[in-house]
This record gives C-alpha cells, structure tokens and sequence, in this order.
C-alpha cells in the first residue's frame, strides 16, 4: 500500500470509527476493554518497556497512562495521527514506520504491542517484522499481537475489506503459525472479549448469544474437519501471544 494512503488516515477512514470529538468518552469505554483484554497479559512491573507500533489516536496509551505504566514509547507510520496522539499529551509518539524503527532502535523492550495493525503489511513484509520483533524483545520479552478474525464466518471478510490500506488476513491458526515460523516459543492465540463496552443486562445478552453461536460453529466445523478437532476461535478479533 502506498504511504500516502496513511497521510490522512484519521480523516478518511479512523475519524469515521472514532469521531475526534468524542474521544474523551471513548478513551474511557475502551479502558474497560483493555483492563479486560490486554492489561493481565502485561508484567506487573509498571516500569516495564513497553513499545506499541500503530498507536493510532491513542487509547492504549491512555489506558498504560490510567494503569500507571510510565516506560512508554510508540511509532505510527500516519502523521495525522501522531499530531492527534500529541494534541491528546501522548508527546512521546514518534512519526515512523514500524519495521524501519525496529531496524534501527538500539533497545529492546520487555512489551511490544500491534493491535490492528498486522494486517497492513504484506505477506513477504510481515516475516521481517517478526523476525525484527523478536530480535528486539527482552529476553522474558512478550509480543503481543491483536488482529481481526479472518476465520469468523460471519464477520471476517466483512471486516478484512472495511479497510482498503488491509493486506493480509490470518485465522488464528494461520497468525500461530507464522509466529513459530519467526523462532517465538510459547505461541498461543485468544479470543478478545467485546462485550465489556457497556454495563447492561442486554450486554450480557448479546455475550451468551455469542457463546452458543461460537458452540454451533465449532460442532459444524468439526464435522469438516475429517474427524480432528477443530481448534479455531470465532470471535470477531483474536490475538497472538509470543515470547522469544
């Protein structure tokens, strides 16, 4: 994808998702999904390094500020979005791409995050930036990778080409296996929780309705899967998690 489809990502495409004018209230609707999804995984140690690529308007970082982890650095490759990330105090955010930092950082971080951003690089690209991931991390280091689910019946298509600056798409089959294919030992891939937006019975709702549809995919895709167990999640996005 040309990088100038990233010059102005803010204005044709995350604006529409996350409206600039509300992202108060928004920072703190996706605390409570960070604190749910991502905050466990990370060291208790609050001095940790941590390096998030594709930061995009900011609300990891604001969810690391609210937790009280100071030893943050990030890149985006979109200069729309570092001026946001700046104008929201997230100061530290350096305009650059990700694989080319990586290449010429000198330190290693205990943490490195990409949510939605994997599936921008192409294939060929995507096994540089692993490799250099791994290169870069501590020696107890972890990698921490949330993409969207190509392997969701109803919504992983749906999803992939709701982006046109999208490349490539992975099941979690497919994103565990390229992970080992880089050398990172202890892969596994999650589910990521959606349902902790809103506090309300209809909530709940919706989260047992997706349960027994997952259920009803998993026995149907098993009885294609010429008698092994099908091991696929199916929630809308999934993440990897690594160690090198």
């Amino acid at each position: 994808m040309h990088m100038n489809s990233y010059e102005k990502y803010i204005s044709h495409h995350f604006g529409n998702l996350h409206p600039a004018q509300t992202i108060h209230r928004e920072y703190r609707r996706y605390l409570r999904y960070y604190n749910a999804n991502i905050i466990p995984l990370l060291p208790k140690d609050k001095s940790c390094s941590i390096l998030e690529i594709g930061p995009g308007m900011g609300h990891f970082l604001y969810c690391l500020k609210q937790n009280g982890y100071t030893n943050v650095s990030a890149v985006d490759v979109s200069p729309e979005c570092v001026t946001f990330c700046h104008k929201m105090g997230f100061t530290f955010v350096k305009e650059a791409h990700g694989l080319k930092y990586l290449q010429q950082v000198e330190q290693c971080f205990d943490v490195i995050c990409m949510f939605d951003v994997i599936e921008h690089f192409p294939k060929g690209h995507i096994f540089i930036l692993l490799e250099y991931c791994r290169k870069k991390l501590t020696q107890n280091g972890l990698l921490l990778i949330k993409t969207l689910n190509a392997g969701q019946p109803f919504l992983g298509m749906s999803n992939y080409y709701s982006d046109i600056t999208h490349q490539t798409a992975f099941t979690c089959s497919s994103l565990m296996e390229v992970l080992r294919l880089c050398e990172f030992s202890r892969v596994k891939c999650i589910g990521i929780n959606l349902y902790v937006f809103y506090l309300n019975p209809f909530n709940y709702l919706a989260a047992l309705c997706a349960v027994l549809i997952s259920v009803f995919f998993k026995l149907y895709f098993t009885l294609h899967s010429r008698g092994m167990k099908y091991r696929e999640i199916f929630t809308k996005d999934i993440m990897a998690i690594g160690q090198p």
